[in-house]
């Protein structure tokens, strides 16, 4: 046998290991390819467990800190409703005080319906 006749004899086997054709080489391929496939799914699935935990997380913690925001805003806005009620009857020598008092009352019930904003005793 020549050297050209044992390399086309050696390409033959590469080739039917590459293509599936000859002894159990489709099954290796289709076996290599199941075990990718699989890992990829693992992975992805891995990944997405991740990604909606810190979301979940992230979630949680603009909740919490969020809340915290919102109260502040409550308490800052009954002071300016105070603070404006207060420069209103200064500027009017105390003529409109009742009025004046009672737009304070309503807007800080706006502000806070469960009261906890504070109303302007007057």
């Amino acid at each position: 046998m020549s050297f050209f006749d044992k390399a086309r004899d050696a390409f033959e086997d590469i080739k039917d290991k590459v293509t599936g054709e000859g002894d159990g080489a489709s099954s290796t391929i289709d076996d290599a390819a199941d075990a990718a496939k699989n890992r990829v799914d693992s992975s992805i699935d891995d990944a997405a467990d991740a990604a909606k935990n810190r979301a979940d997380d992230a979630a949680d913690r603009a909740a919490n800190e969020g809340a915290g925001f919102l109260d502040q805003a409550g308490d800052t806005a009954a002071k300016g409703i105070d603070s404006a009620g207060d420069w209103a009857d200064s500027a009017s020598g105390g003529r409109f005080s009742e009025q004046i008092d009672s737009v304070e009352n309503t807007a800080e019930g706006y502000v806070d319906q469960d009261g906890s904003a504070g109303t302007r005793e007057g």
